[in-house]
């Protein structure tokens, strides 16, 4: 089993040098913010939905301040990475995994939205599940009070749009659903 679901760890290994790369930017490591985005590319494709994290802090949360030359840089890098990625991948990946625009994504996102509350699988987990519900409400609940304390707006937007740039490159693949991304 564990080597079954090993493939479904490059996205976390991704997943953690994104948040170190974002991390690093916030603290004003630029070098190593831009070093961190690339290892999290080379992890998992999928981690090119986090340029979209430098974007959206930027414009929402800095506004007047953009550091323009460095979203150059990351978007630069991701376009590069698209490059490669797309004359080195066959076309078979392609037709597989192809990319839909379809109702079918309603589909995808309450599958995923089931399974962040923990509802997805029919376990027989249904206690589990509740208990993980109320946290989450609890988690929900104390964040929205303290988004109250600060920029609202910005900072709701902002969190929205993470969200969605978290569930947005698999939704677009509602016939390959996967527990693991």
């Amino acid at each position: 089993v564990s080597l079954f679901w090993i493939s479904g760890s490059a996205t976390v290994i991704g997943f953690l040098f994104l948040s170190s790369s974002f991390y690093c930017y916030l603290n004003n490591k630029k070098s190593l913010a831009i070093f961190l985005f690339i290892l999290s590319l080379l992890a998992s494709e999928a981690m090119l939905a986090g340029l979209g994290l430098f974007y959206a802090y930027e414009i929402f949360m800095k506004k007047k301040f953009l550091d323009k030359i460095l979203l150059i840089k990351f978007g630069t890098i991701s376009l590069f990475f698209v490059i490669i990625k797309w004359l080195l991948t066959s076309k078979i990946v392609f037709e597989i995994y192809r990319l839909e625009f379809s109702p079918k994504i309603l589909v995808s996102i309450k599958y995923y939205l089931a399974r962040i509350l923990g509802f997805a699988d029919v376990s027989g987990d249904f206690l589990i599940s509740l208990v993980l519900l109320f946290w989450l409400f609890i988690l929900i609940v104390l964040i929205v009070k303290s988004l109250a304390k600060k920029r609202t707006r910005d900072t709701i937007i902002f969190s929205t749009l993470i969200f969605i740039a978290g569930l947005f490159p698999f939704i677009l693949l509602p016939n390959h659903l996967s527990p693991h991304y």
